[in-house]
């Protein structure tokens, strides 16, 4: 080896011991790097190489103007500021070298951010230092080489390798007010009314809000694969969406790419798309047409109103104290929620073999607590399902799932069975009659019954009490007839409002009947005197 390579190999070896001691010089730890307000800041520029990207504010988004005038990823903008602000320094010392032995002049990346014509910040970060963990890095405001982790040049250069967007819509889903789309099939019109979306065109109907804000959200969301400059195309649809104040344009284009393309008026370049997206902006009109039968959710419902095709009727409705009544009788609860339930869960087809030839049978009316209703025409059932007819529709559809089996104009079919329609905790006492022995029980709050003489039991009364409650009719008053009185029994509640009296008897013809405040004659399913006799005692 000659003297003379001896000698490059030390002056090479002298030049990195001394930036290595340069480096572990000790300076201020963890000193702030950067200060400035992020929101301040109207201009940002990334430079890279031969490659400039600058992005600017636009209202409330960011706009690349270089090295072409588009979206700029917002998230990707405001990454890059955070770093910047949030950069700290392990260490810092003053450089006995030129810059561009650090590998900052010129620097791997240089990011400059603006407001206006006054710059804020300005970092540059440069090579790796010896130790492989950490970036030498400057700033516009000192002299001093910055040794910054290596991590902080990861994440910037990974957020600003790509800040166009590659997002669709430029608009926010929620500030989108209506859309259109023409080119394929019947025109396509929707637009939003109170926050809910409805369908103008082809027909006027209620639209499936949840699918049309589905797909604007997936319009918003990263779906851009590629950009091909200078390319264009015929489209097969246009889509055009409205927000108060502008509107942007999404033609869909089916070319021999291997993929489907998207043109803008906002973008400069043609889009791919992934083909699934493609295929939903294709689909046909019935896809943002609404399926569900009732427009408002079962716990909205307040009444239900059914007319035949001859003229009969019958209400059922929910009385001040939300109580299902049948004109003024009680309604059975379950039955009433079982049909509200299914007409909820009931979805409908639009296909051609719904709509042919068919009669009504029925109307049912739905009314909700905001009172607003909705008519739907039913038809006969069929195989298929149950043919229907609702403005909200747009048309006749077919009902195919729930098909609502449960329609009746029968009254009885949605009366209540209960004898009672009162709950166990309402009764604050009560006083039980019956062959010559009375006995009396008041409610002790959580401590049970202060009772009188006569009970069986402590728990007699809770007995009583639940097996009245549980008590079920097996005929109404049209169907009992009374016969002979052969034995009496009577049970008094005490509510909060008042009393009240059930009288129980046995007659020739029934095996208990009873009235309830001397109303109608009821007919029992069971008969309650046995149970009586057993929580008495004639002690």
């Amino acid at each position: 080896m000659s003297w003379k390579t001896v000698g490059l190999l030390a002056l090479a070896c002298a030049v990195g011991i001394t930036m290595l001691m340069l480096d572990s010089d000790t300076g201020p730890k963890e000193a702030p790097v950067l200060s400035f307000q992020g929101d301040e800041v109207d201009e940002l520029m990334v430079i890279r190489g031969p490659d400039t990207v600058l992005v600017r504010k636009a209202g409330e988004s960011w706009q690349m103007v270089a090295p072409v005038y588009d979206m700029a990823d917002d998230g990707a903008v405001g990454v890059i500021l955070e770093q910047l602000q949030d950069t700290h320094a392990d260490r810092a010392f003053s450089p006995e070298a030129r810059l561009a032995s650090f590998g900052l002049d010129p620097p791997e990346l240089e990011l400059v951010a603006r407001t206006g014509d006054t710059m804020r910040a300005r970092l540059a970060l440069g090579s790796v230092n010896p130790a492989g963990k950490s970036r030498y890095a400057h700033t516009a405001d000192t002299s001093v080489v910055l040794v910054v982790p290596e991590r902080v040049f990861t994440r910037l250069a990974t957020a600003s390798a790509d800040l166009r967007s590659t997002r669709l819509l430029q608009a926010p889903a929620e500030d989108i007010v209506a859309v259109n789309r023409t080119g394929i099939g019947q025109v396509l019109s929707l637009a939003k009314h109170d926050g809910t979306w409805e369908l103008g065109m082809p027909v006027s109907a209620r639209a499936d809000d949840s699918a049309v804000r589905s797909l604007l959200r997936r319009l918003r969301e990263p779906v851009v694969d590629e950009f091909l400059p200078g390319v264009s195309c015929t489209p097969a649809a246009t889509w055009v969406v409205h927000t108060a104040a502008s509107a942007e344009t999404l033609d869909v284009c089916l070319t021999d790419h291997d993929s489907p393309l998207i043109c803008s008026n906002l973008r400069g370049d043609a889009m791919v798309v992934d083909s699934s997206l493609a295929a939903l902006l294709l689909a046909p009109v019935d896809t943002w047409r609404s399926r569900e039968l009732l427009p408002f959710s079962a716990y909205e419902v307040q009444a239900i109103r059914f007319a035949s095709a001859l003229g009969e009727t019958l209400a059922i409705s929910k009385d001040g104290a939300g109580r299902w009544r049948v004109g003024t009788q009680a309604a059975d609860a379950q039955s009433v929620m079982r049909l509200i339930r299914d007409l909820e869960a009931a979805r409908v087809d639009f296909s051609d073999h719904a709509v042919d030839e068919w009669e009504p049978v029925m109307t049912l009316v739905a009314e909700s607590r905001r009172r607003d209703s909705v008519a739907i025409q039913m038809g006969p059932l069929r195989a298929q399902g149950r043919v229907i007819f609702a403005q909200h529709l747009g048309g006749p559809a077919l009902l195919v799932s729930p098909v609502v089996d449960t329609l009746t104009l029968e009254a009885n079919a949605w009366r209540s069975r209960r004898v009672i329609d009162l709950d166990a905790f309402e009764v604050n006492a009560l006083e039980v009659r019956l062959e010559g022995v009375a006995a009396t029980a008041t409610r002790q709050g959580v401590d049970g019954w202060k009772v009188s003489n006569h009970w069986a039991s402590d728990a007699a009364p809770d007995s009583v009490v639940a097996s009245v409650m549980e008590a079920r009719l097996a005929r109404f008053p049209e169907e009992v007839e009374a016969g002979e009185i052969r034995e009496t029994a009577t049970v008094r509640f005490t509510l909060d409002d008042g009393d009240m009296t059930i009288a129980l008897w046995t007659s020739g013809s029934d095996s208990l009947l009873a009235s309830v405040d001397g109303g109608p004659v009821l007919g029992l399913e069971a008969d309650l005197l046995p149970m009586l006799r057993m929580q008495l005692s004639r002690r």
